[in-house]
C-alpha cells in the first residue's frame, strides 16, 4: 500500500519522497490532502512506489543491518573511550 505521511522526525529517512511514498510538510493539512488526492488520481504509481519502499526497509532497516550498526556505534563508543 502506497504511504502518505508528514516530515516529522525521521519519517523523511525512511521515506524518500516521491520514491517509496509522499511527504507533506508537518502541520499542513492542505499539502497531506494534495498529495492523497494526486496518489488518488495516480494508480499506476502505487506498483512501484511501493516495491521501492519495501527493498528501501529490507536493505536499510533489517534486523542484520540494525545490528550492524548498532555494533559500530557500540566499538565506537568503546574506541573512543
Amino acid at each position: 500500500m502506497p504511504i502518505v505521511s508528514s516530515r516529522h522526525c525521521d519519517i523523511p529517512e525512511v521515506l524518500e519522497d516521491g520514491v517509496t511514498g509522499l511527504l507533506a510538510a508537518e502541520d499542513n493539512i492542505d499539502e497531506l490532502e494534495e498529495r492523497l488526492c494526486w496518489l488518488i488520481d495516480h494508480p499506476e504509481t502505487w506498483k512501484d512506489m511501493v516495491e521501492a519502499a519495501r527493498k528501501h526497509i529490507e536493505t536499510e532497516f533489517s534486523s542484520s543491518k540494525q545490528g550492524q550498526r548498532l555494533a559500530m556505534h557500540y566499538e565506537s563508543l568503546l574506541a573512543n573511550g
